[in-house]
């Protein structure tokens, strides 16, 4: 009995080692893609997360040290999920999609950049991007919002080139929450020697850069008459001015969940599928941490508190 609840243990250890939690906002960014171009998104679906997935866990792999500093991503960092095991998972991914995208034209040089924009976060020469507060915004925005949108965009028929205009306002916007997680991380990224945006330039500076984010994701989406996503913009800025008084990790933490909260309630109401995988992810996620951990993981409060 014993052994396989340590069996079934192991199996959901490999399946939150890819942080499905966090391919919510890749699902929002898609399905934006997909509706806006006149459809829903299919089974490309299942393959733009399967690229994600494998970056995420690299991510961990090459970031044991600075998630240990930030008290974060148990599994690899704790060593209950081998490093052996987890590039087994993240190759395997890649070449599954890979192998997919091959088959539909242009979507595998998105699928192919989106691949190589994460290993070189993760991995890059002569430093990984992740430690290079441009590169690294660079690497985030394209891959999580351009190169995203654009997929869904194309995987419903739209124009390549089209598809690249129209993913602007959700680039922008992916840029702020990017740089809203490196001031919520800037305290362990420093002490491992990482020069994230947050930690070069301060939070001050970074949380005066989310807001000119925001306010432009906001201008580009109503120039290209996307009134959903202005909405969702719009909502963020009302978020700005506590950051932008305190740019505190609370701070940055409320204005990163009220951007993906706000996006994700637009491409829901127009694909409501969306909330049913974003809710069974949620609910999923907050019962395996606090069973495996005892924190409550996610949130919409300040993340992992100790229950």
């Amino acid at each position: 009995m014993r052994g396989a609840r340590v069996a079934f243990q192991r199996v959901f250890d490999a399946i939150f080692l890819a942080r499905p939690v966090l391919l919510g906002p890749v699902w929002v960014v898609y399905g934006a893609g997909a509706v806006i171009a006149g459809a829903r998104p299919g089974i490309d679906l299942l393959f733009v997360s399967l690229v994600v997935a494998g970056v995420y866990i690299h991510n961990q792999i090459a970031d044991v040290d600075a998630d240990r500093a930030n008290d974060k991503l148990f599994l690899l960092a704790d060593g209950l999920v081998s490093r052996r095991t987890a590039w087994t998972l993240a190759v395997t991914y890649w070449i599954a999609a890979l192998a997919w995208a091959a088959l539909h034209g242009q979507r595998f040089w998105l699928y192919l950049t989106a691949f190589l924009l994460g290993f070189a976060y993760n991995a890059g020469v002569p430093s990984p991007w992740k430690g290079r507060p441009w590169l690294g915004l660079l690497a985030n925005a394209a891959a999580h919002a351009t190169i995203t949108f654009m997929a869904g965009y194309v995987a419903a028929g739209g124009d390549f080139a089209e598809g690249f205009v129209r993913s602007m306002p959700y680039t922008t916007a992916v840029a702020a929450v990017y740089l809203g997680t490196t001031i919520m991380d800037h305290v362990g990224d420093a002490a491992v020697g990482k020069q994230t945006f947050a930690v070069r330039y301060g939070a001050r500076t970074t949380s005066r850069v989310i807001g000119a984010l925001i306010v432009a994701s906001a201008v580009f989406a109503g120039a290209l008459g996307d009134w959903w996503m202005a909405t969702a913009s719009v909502c963020a800025i009302v978020s700005l001015p506590w950051l932008l008084r305190n740019p505190s990790r609370v701070s940055a933490e409320r204005v990163v969940k009220t951007a993906v909260l706000a996006l994700s309630v637009v491409v829901a109401i127009r694909w409501p599928i969306l909330g049913v995988l974003a809710a069974a992810t949620f609910f999923a996620s907050r019962i395996y941490y606090c069973r495996r951990f005892s924190i409550r993981y996610p949130s919409f409060g300040p993340t992992q508190t100790t229950l």
